[in-house]
């Protein structure tokens, strides 16, 4: 009974957390026709910038509607027998646009220019 009432708590998170990041994203991309602004110009930047926070906020509002808590959010870094993780998120993305770039080049040298 515990582990299927565990599933049902975490489906109703899950669900809340949905419903509430579907809500506040498309919230504020309509909000830019709406104001009568353009994608792309002036003010509707910074919305659309803001949007981007939207899941991180549903994540919050939906530990406080379940009252789930904030003390299992992994949001602290946790070196210890983790440092390779860390090294290979932190590094990893610029190793892959170079590697990426030589191969692009490798494959296609008439596009490169040297100067």
């Amino acid at each position: 009974m515990k582990q299927e009432e565990g599933k049902d708590r975490t489906r109703k998170r899950l669900i809340v957390f949905v419903v509430l990041s579907i809500a506040l994203g498309w919230t504020a991309f309509l909000l830019i026709p709406f104001l009568g602004m353009a994608y792309g110009q002036g003010m509707s930047i910074a919305i659309l910038a803001g949007a981007m926070f939207t899941p991180a906020i549903s994540s919050l509002l939906t530990r406080l509607i379940t009252k789930e808590g904030f003390q299992k959010m992994y949001l602290r870094p946790h070196f210890k027998r983790h440092i390779k993780g860390y090294v290979l998120v932190f590094f990893g993305p610029t190793v892959l646009i170079f590697l990426s770039g030589a191969f692009y080049f490798l494959v296609f040298p008439g596009t490169f220019d040297s100067e």
